[in-house]
């Protein structure tokens, strides 16, 4: 069983310096300033206000079914590929990104290695388990 969580779009003042469906590359231009976890598809980089996800690219070959939503949201499936997903890691920090007063960052993968497309600040709307297959 994994979990999956539904990110809707939101804007505010932005103070980080990536642009709305700006390409940037993930090692050089997020990890390099930023830290984190480069191999995961969330990363949460010790003393910074935000937290960076990434969906897209070789996700679905391993398992995961991010899903964007017509009205703009996301249906991000979260961290762990087999069995049940847990509250932990990577999992926890989006889910409790607000009341952290972190920022959820998504990028989605391009068809180049290692770029990927700024598509905004979201929120942790929800919190739902589904069945899908162990990758």
């Amino acid at each position: 069983m994994l979990a999956g969580v539904n990110l809707p779009f939101y804007s505010t003042t932005m103070t980080w310096p990536f642009q709305i469906y700006g390409t940037y590359h993930r090692r050089n231009d997020i990890h390099k300033l930023y830290k984190g976890q480069e191999q995961s598809g969330i990363s949460t980089p010790i003393n910074c206000p935000g937290i960076f996800i990434f969906t897209g690219g070789g996700a679905n070959r391993v398992g995961y079914q991010d899903v964007f939503q017509k009205d703009g949201r996301l249906r991000y499936t979260g961290q762990g590929q087999t069995g049940d997903m847990k509250m932990t890691a990577g999992n926890k920090a989006i889910h409790d990104h607000v009341k952290n007063s972190k920022d959820l960052l998504l990028f989605q993968q391009t068809h180049k290695t290692g770029i990927v497309r700024f598509r905004g600040l979201f929120t942790c709307a929800g919190w739902e388990s589904e069945n899908q297959k162990d990758a």
